[in-house]
């Protein structure tokens, strides 16, 4: 009898600690649980971010394309020489002979963009379609004067025009 109890007891001793073992490792696995559980939604959040800055990024880019077209359609005081370029380019494309008279630039209590005034020579043809291409350019222009005339030979025409640029912001 006294060899049951003390293997009735030695198992006991073994049952509980094999119950407290087992207790340990499910604390464990448990622990290990709610630090998966943590770095999952780390992970996810890391995720969110990387996609947010993806997003925000081409977002950017959209808003400096933008920008971009924004700068073409708007003149400002520091672009202007890019209104008298453009106006340039468009005579030389059609062969006419373009000299600026004046340009000049708003008071700051003008409602208006800045006024130039343009001489042109050439063909009628030439100087017809060269007014034409003035509606399509890519900032407003309004036409204040327009005067054509023909020159002692028939083949030469002149015109002079005095334009205002609409599409002026003063601080773009």
């Amino acid at each position: 009898m006294k060899k049951i109890a003390i293997i009735s007891i030695i198992g006991v001793v073994v049952f509980v600690l094999l119950g407290g073992l087992g207790k340990f490792f499910i604390d464990a696995i448990y622990e290990k649980r709610e630090r998966l559980i943590t770095i999952q939604e780390e992970i996810q959040k890391m995720e969110a971010r990387q996609q947010n800055l993806k997003d925000l990024e081409a977002l950017f880019g959209e808003v400096q394309k933008r920008e971009k077209d924004i700068e073409n359609i708007f003149v400002s005081e520091r672009s202007v020489v890019r209104v008298i370029e453009a106006l340039e380019a468009r005579a030389r494309d059609l062969a006419i002979s373009l000299r600026v008279d004046s340009a000049s630039l708003p008071t700051a209590s003008a409602t208006r963009g800045p006024e130039i005034q343009i001489r042109l020579s050439g063909s009628f043809d030439a100087l017809y379609r060269y007014i034409k291409i003035l509606e399509v350019l890519p900032f407003q222009l309004s036409i204040d004067v327009l005067h054509v005339s023909m020159s002692d030979t028939a083949e030469e025409w002149s015109s002079t025009i005095k334009l205002t640029v609409l599409s002026f912001m003063p601080q773009l």
